[in-house]
């Protein structure tokens, strides 16, 4: 992705025209047009008509924009793909990812449907959704499976149901998974974006979350509500007192280094070259946003 990359996703119902053109409004890092859980089978056709044309008219700067298509064991994928793919359209998110195979099978009728649209090679990304046991072992060979490969997600109430375990506030029951994804999008080089808060209306429970996925190595987290967007972006989203933390660690550290030291001091903490170069990207990436 050109921009700098979003830190809330924000679903949107590809059912509901009037919140997929209201959506460009919102403020989102990222939008997410749903075609899969939140549309019923009788209005899936419909929905793809719906997202087609929300894309196809928006706005000059829009917000990035993804597809989430239904499940490659479903009937509908292609059909979602072909007709989501437009020049507004940023990347798809493939759900209940669990194959390599699966990734490889997207990724070709992605490459179609450029060609078809007339658009560059390469322009569409794709983004995993792990939301079982077997997709998350099977992260090794996903994220290998294609170079459109932009970002893993975690589906972590569809992950619970495929367990057979409850989610909870507390969350001990995704440790495992939201590690084990972190570690394999930071080793690729992608986005790693977290699972859903559902209930939109507890954003304390929504910003401790947010913090615990941040400091797992989270680049982002899913929404499904415009008002837990301002709570995502606040903890993902560096905050003064950081970015000025950072500034005063490479200014030091950049003097001591002219002196010759490669390790020093700053407010009673060692500083030393792995922390300084973490205070650079941190100020790199608030200067792309």
């Amino acid at each position: 992705m050109d921009r700098p990359a979003p830190c809330a996703f924000l679903f949107v119902p590809g059912n509901s025209p009037e919140k997929l053109y209201k959506s460009w409004q919102l403020g989102a890092g990222a939008l997410i047009f749903d075609l899969e859980d939140a549309v019923p089978e009788s209005q899936k056709l419909q929905a793809r008509q719906n997202v087609s044309l929300a894309l196809n008219a928006a706005p000059e700067r829009a917000t990035t924009a993804f597809v989430r298509i239904n499940g490659c064991s479903s009937a509908h994928w292609q059909e979602d793909i072909s007709a989501a793919t437009d020049r507004n359209l940023t990347g798809v998110f493939l759900p209940k990812c669990e194959s390599p195979e699966e990734v490889s099978a997207v990724a070709d009728i992605i490459e179609t449907s450029e060609k078809r649209a007339g658009m560059v090679p390469g322009s569409v990304s794709l983004v995993a959704l792990i939301e079982s046991a077997r997709g998350l072992v099977e992260i090794p060979q996903i994220i290998d499976a294609t170079d459109r490969l932009a970002g893993l997600a975690l589906g972590g109430e569809d992950f619970c149901l495929n367990m057979g375990i409850s989610r909870t506030v507390e969350g001990l029951e995704l440790q495992y998974a939201r590690s084990h994804l972190a570690i394999w999008a930071r080793a690729k080089g992608c986005l790693a974006i977290d699972t859903i808060y559902a209930n939109f209306h507890d954003s304390p429970g929504l910003m401790r979350e947010s913090q615990i996925a941040k400091q797992l190595g989270f680049t982002g987290k899913l929404a499904v509500h415009p008002k837990q967007l301002e709570v995502i972006r606040g903890v993902f989203a560096p905050s003064e007192e950081e970015l000025a933390e950072a500034k005063k660690v490479v200014e030091a550290f950049a003097a001591a280094q002219a002196k010759g030291s490669a390790v020093i001091a700053v407010d009673g903490k060692m500083i030393d070259r792995p922390v300084f170069e973490r205070a650079l990207r941190l100020l790199a990436s608030a200067q792309r946003r």
